[in-house]
């Protein structure tokens, strides 16, 4: 009687056998993956063992392929970055000019809704707006530091910009998105949307009344 060359393999092994190839083909729907893992789990039961070595060391070098992943996009509510960015508020807040410029890179720009500004326009234009209001407040409602696929890191801040005109007294409320690209603990670019149009309006000056004939 010739001697078989197959391994032996008992039904339990082949059940797990096809249990682990029915993990790794599951992203094929329905009952297909159960029947290719079926089909597999047969043919590897008639391998020899040298055979079976072989597809071994083949399949633990799919498994170790299909750990590497591509980066997922990482969201942080805290850390060093998402302190910065309450500081940056803080000191805008408080007109803390100099703790407000530290936060940037000398090269930074800011875009206001459509109106990109250098580091040097953008102080000015913060100094000079800040003469109208008796004190300027901003609620946070949410702000992190994202750190996406390609490794760029950008902070994100939501909140409500109020600023209590002089003299009126009047109250003026916006809703206000930042979201500013950090480069080595420094904002390089940031992008600021708001809707301007209650400021203007409210430091807009009534139209003359004009006396009746």
């Amino acid at each position: 009687m010739l001697k078989s060359n197959l391994p032996s393999i008992t039904i339990h092994e082949l059940l797990l056998l096809h249990s682990i190839l029915s993990f790794f083909f599951k992203n094929l729907g329905g009952v297909a993956h159960l029947h290719l893992a079926a089909i597999l789990s047969y043919f590897i039961s008639t391998l020899t063992q040298t055979q079976m070595k072989k597809l071994a060391v083949l399949l633990l070098l799919v498994v170790l392929a299909s750990c590497q992943q591509a980066p997922k996009s990482q969201v942080f509510t805290s850390g060093p970055d998402v302190d910065n960015i309450q500081k940056t508020i803080d000191a805008y807040v408080a007109g803390d000019w100099a703790a407000f410029k530290a936060a940037y890179a000398d090269t930074a720009t800011s875009t206001h809704n459509k109106n990109k500004m250098d580091m040097d326009s953008l102080m000015r234009f913060h100094q000079n707006s800040r003469n109208a209001y008796e004190k300027v407040e901003i609620e946070t409602i949410a702000k992190e530091m994202v750190r996406y696929e390609d490794g760029s890191q950008w902070t994100h801040f939501w909140g409500v910009w109020k600023g209590t005109i002089k003299g009126s007294g009047q109250v003026v409320e916006v809703p206000m998105h930042i979201a500013g690209h950090v480069v080595q603990g420094k904002i390089t670019e940031d992008y600021l949307f708001y809707d301007p149009t209650p400021i203007v309006e409210a430091l807009t000056p009534p139209p003359a009344m004009t006396p009746n004939k």
